[in-house]
């Protein structure tokens, strides 16, 4: 026989599970974040079409020599997307494909949602933190912020 108490809190522990699940915010971003990974590891550039014009992408270049420094470049999303569109086809040809893991989601708002986990890079051997911004904008859900650390090559 079932315990009243155990059966509550079993009850409570699947609620609360099944509508943390259930977020619509999150369901979004955990959507357009896997179709993110499908069309990298598939070289595809249409992957740019994630990207919001008005996107904010920074570029974290950490240096594996301790006497370099760490340099920053950011870009807006129109000229990032650009950017995919050009080096897709180079990076297919090096087998530059990166990999995500350790990906968690958090609701910012009910129309924005961060992504963070580790950045695999399959080429180079190395993973580094990643962070992403999903968002609501014109109808659609969009990629709005990314910061990518690498490791520089020198």
């Amino acid at each position: 026989m079932v315990k009243p108490l155990a059966l509550i809190f079993s009850f409570a522990i699947a609620f609360l599970t099944t509508a943390e699940a259930a977020s619509p915010t999150i369901d979004a971003a955990t959507t357009l974040f896997s179709r993110f990974e499908v069309l990298n590891a598939k070289f595809d550039q249409t992957v740019e079409t994630l990207y919001s014009d008005r996107a904010i992408i920074c570029i974290v270049v950490l240096p594996t020599n301790p006497r370099q420094e760490t340099t920053m470049s950011s870009t807006v999303g129109l000229v990032y997307r650009a950017m995919i569109v050009t080096s897709m086809a180079a990076a297919k040809a090096r087998g530059d494909i990166n990999f995500f893991r350790n990906v968690t989601y958090q609701e910012i708002s009910s129309t924005q949602v961060a992504v963070r986990g580790k950045r695999i890079s399959k080429l180079k051997s190395y993973s580094t933190p990643f962070y992403m911004e999903i968002s609501y904008l014109e109808g659609r859900w969009f990629i709005t912020k990314e910061v990518d650390q690498i490791l520089s090559d020198k």
